[in-house]
């Protein structure tokens, strides 16, 4: 009886074992797709900026918040954990350190956004944006 009972409590604690490690693997990929969620919603309030009517500070604010966003790319990244909603690809963790560097286009994008005072020189920065979210997913995202 002592055998089963030890038996039981070892699978138990096992099976909680995988379950929050399970748990943790989901947070760290959902967490992800969050800040890319939050990068595709700031570039959008962007580029309707770029191409209709003009609003300063809601450039300012959404220039901020995808500099933000872009900064914390890589530390978002370096948990090497995927799942099947995942679009990561493993080359992020083979290449980080090019991976890193394509987030820091991302970042400087961003930045010069920050400074743009009309319609004109926000579609010029956001040429910048899309051309650093384009070389970044060209290589490191699945095409689903």
């Amino acid at each position: 009886m002592k055998r089963l009972t030890t038996a039981l409590i070892a699978l138990g604690l096992a099976s909680t074992a995988a379950v929050a490690y399970a748990d943790a693997h989901a947070d760290a990929v959902k967490a992800r797709m969050e800040l890319m969620k939050t990068i595709g919603a700031q570039t959008k309030i962007l580029g309707t900026n770029a191409k209709g009517d003009f609003d300063a500070e809601a450039v300012q604010a959404a220039a901020t918040k995808l500099h933000e966003a872009a900064m914390m790319i890589p530390e978002a990244f370096e948990a090497n954990e995927t799942n099947d909603e995942s679009e990561a690809l493993p080359k992020i963790w083979e290449d980080f350190e090019g991976f890193t560097a394509k987030a820091e286009g991302l970042q400087e994008a961003s930045m010069a956004a920050m400074d743009v005072t009309d319609a004109a020189a926000l579609g010029a920065a956001m040429g910048d944006i899309g051309g650093a979210c384009k070389a970044c997913h060209s290589e490191y995202r699945a095409q689903k």
